[in-house]
């Protein structure tokens, strides 16, 4: 039995000293392989994550010039009526003088 173990134990070393530079090299290959498509999987994710924000600031980006146009409608409001009070009250200095 001893004999037999010592028999395979060199055929194995034997397989691995022709062959142990292919096998590092395929074993390597798998690892970068998986590693890459961890990778992938993660910057999927984190481009994901950017498309969210990049939409969300754009919903704010819209919210803004919405309020943004009614402001300016306000303020031309308001600049309309500050003309009719100036020319009212230009009329009631007028009558006073």
């Amino acid at each position: 039995m001893k004999k037999w173990i010592e028999i395979y134990w060199n055929d194995l070393k034997s397989f691995v000293r022709s062959y142990g530079l292919i096998i590092v090299a395929v074993v390597g290959c798998l690892v970068l392989l998986q590693y890459s498509k961890v990778l992938a999987k993660a910057k999927d994710g984190y481009i994901k994550e950017l498309e969210q924000y990049n939409k969300q600031l754009e919903d704010e980006q819209l919210e803004l010039l919405e309020t943004n146009a009614l402001m300016e409608e306000e303020i031309d409001r308001l600049e309309d009526d500050n003309q009719i009070l100036g020319s009212y009250l230009a009329e009631k200095e007028m009558q006073y003088e």
